[in-house]
């Protein structure tokens, strides 16, 4: 009994039993229970479930084969999906693999490209830094070259300041003395031209009275002419 159990349950277990066989399986245990034990008909129970279960041993085999042949099928497609699928990702990776090879490439050329122009750049600012060092020295110098023009030229305008203050002083005694001068001509001037005034007022007096007692004469003649005519 422990034997055709075992045999039912791994039939159980394996695969869905057809309806008319768990039907029968369940009828000849259930006679089974109440046969006598050692009997005709226990017997006659244990070989038609030995039959039944070989039925199912059969039915077993059979799917197992048909679930072996299904499997050899899915695992064959499964192969060529999993082999069209490796191919795809395989080709996929060496694109990759192509890409970042071109990638690198780019990279490297790029880098070597601006490694080149940064050199050029620093090469350039050194050129740059230099001329501006040697143009601020010679500025430096021309700076305090004409700082040193301007202060002879600031040493030089103050003697000139000095100088013209001098002369500006001197022009101003001077123009002092000059202006009096000029004060004093210019009276003297006008005395001068009083004196002439006077002198040429007085000749004209005297001028008129000699012309008159001239023409009194002149005229007194020409009346005792004309009377003595008439005569």
């Amino acid at each position: 009994m422990a034997v055709i159990a075992n045999r039912i349950m791994t039939v159980i277990n394996g695969v869905i039993l057809p309806i008319e066989l768990w039907q029968q399986m369940e009828s000849l245990e259930a006679r089974l229970r109440k046969a006598s034990s050692g009997s005709a008909m226990q017997q006659m129970l244990v070989n038609a479930l030995n039959i039944i279960a070989d039925k199912l041993s059969k039915n077993l085999v059979s799917k197992t084969n048909n679930s072996e042949r299904k499997k050899t099928l899915v695992l064959e497609k499964s192969n060529k999906d999993i082999n069209y699928h490796k191919m795809a990702l395989e080709n996929h990776i060496s694109s990759l693999q192509t890409e970042v090879l071109d990638t690198k490439h780019s990279v490297a050329k790029r880098c070597l490209n601006n490694f080149l122009k940064e050199a050029s750049l620093r090469k350039r600012k050194f050129k740059m830094h230099n001329e501006l060092l040697t143009w601020i020295g010679k500025y430096d110098q021309e700076m305090i070259s004409m700082e040193e023009e301007i202060d002879k030229i600031k040493v030089a305008n103050i003697r000139q300041q000095s100088k013209i203050e001098k002369i500006t002083h001197r022009i101003s005694e001077v123009k002092e003395k000059y202006e009096a001068i000029m004060v004093e001509r210019g009276k003297k001037l006008d005395a001068i031209r009083i004196k002439e005034s006077n002198v040429r007022h007085f000749a004209a007096i005297k001028i008129q009275k000699i012309f008159r007692g001239k023409t009194f004469s002149t005229t007194r003649s020409n009346k005792h002419y004309m009377l003595t005519s008439l005569s």
